[in-house]
């Protein structure tokens, strides 16, 4: 039995029907607006949550990105101890390498400066070898007749080392003789110039030679009006009368003879190996205090004397 209102005398079913009139079942039912929240409401009512309702696509990617960027900061991170070890390793590798460089250049520099002492040791031994091969023999003769005739010694010492190694009885494919190797012909002219006597037999005695070949050598410093030592080598060996027209042929001042300028090539090989020997003799044997070494600042007369 229905219950009825103690104020209206109305029973709650009537009362209920009163407040909510029936609605024309024709008519259409007003949609409702269902909203995220509202499904959400009924989901979460239900016991089920679909994520995809609570998350915007841009939120996602957002988290996405940002996530990605954490990982990738942590596997840096995870990464930097073993990449300190590494960089490490290869500094160590280049500086071995560089390290290996400069012990192979300091190797090759103390092998080349090492070639260089021994290359230097060599020509300085055959410069001493040289030098002992030109020590003088009959150097009283020398002294003496050079000073009678104005003459340097070291020069007279390098025309007899040229001309015959210092040996008395020396006699050439051309039939010269002696320590300074006279030809018959000169002998004949010379030897009653300086008192020689009993033919040129008188070649072999050194005195004699010396005596003559220091004569000759002041009659061409004369004739040819010269100091220089290349152009009175060459009128010893060749004939001043050819050494005369060389100069005024080949010479490029008119006065003096290089090396260069000889016409013929065994004159040319006999006055070089002459001014080396004479630079030896200066050096080494008739060293002057504050004089000069050289051939060329060398005079070869020396003052006043014999009047040929």
């Amino acid at each position: 039995m229905p219950e009825r209102n103690e104020f209206s005398g109305q029973s709650r079913q009537d009362t209920y029907s009163a407040s909510f009139p029936e609605r024309d079942p024709a008519a259409q039912p007003r949609p409702r607006a269902r909203t995220y929240r509202s499904a959400g409401r009924r989901a979460g009512a239900q016991g089920t949550v679909n994520p995809d309702l609570f998350s915007a696509p841009r939120v996602e990617e957002k988290e996405e990105k940002h996530g990605g960027a954490a990982r990738e900061k942590r596997n840096r991170r995870s990464l930097l101890p073993l990449l300190i070890p590494l960089a490490l390793l290869i500094l160590c590798a280049a500086l071995g390498l560089r390290l290996q460089d400069e012990r192979k250049r300091a190797a090759a520099a103390q092998e080349q400066l090492t070639q260089l002492r021994e290359e230097r040791a060599e020509r300085e031994a055959a410069y001493r070898a040289k030098v002992d091969e030109h020590r003088p023999k009959y150097r009283q003769l020398i002294e003496r007749y050079a000073a009678e005739y104005d003459l340097n010694p070291a020069f007279v010492a390098a025309i007899i080392y040229r001309e015959s190694s210092y040996d008395p009885s020396a006699v050439s494919s051309a039939g010269a003789k002696g320590l300074m190797q006279f030809l018959p012909s000169t002998f004949e002219w010379v030897a009653p110039k300086c008192g020689v006597t009993g033919g040129d037999s008188a070649l072999f005695e050194p005195e004699n030679a010396v005596k003559m070949g220091c004569y000759l050598l002041r009659y061409i410093i004369r004739t040819m009006d010269s100091d220089d030592p290349i152009l009175i080598a060459c009128a010893y060996h060749a004939g001043w009368g050819n050494a005369a027209a060389w100069v005024q042929k080949y010479s490029s001042d008119g006065v003096h003879l290089t090396l260069d300028e000889i016409p013929k090539d065994d004159t040319k090989t006999y006055a070089r190996r002459v001014t080396e020997s004479y630079a030896i003799y200066l050096q080494h044997y008739w060293q002057e205090p504050g004089a000069d070494h050289g051939t060329a600042g060398a005079a070869l007369s020396r003052g006043a004397g014999t009047e040929l």
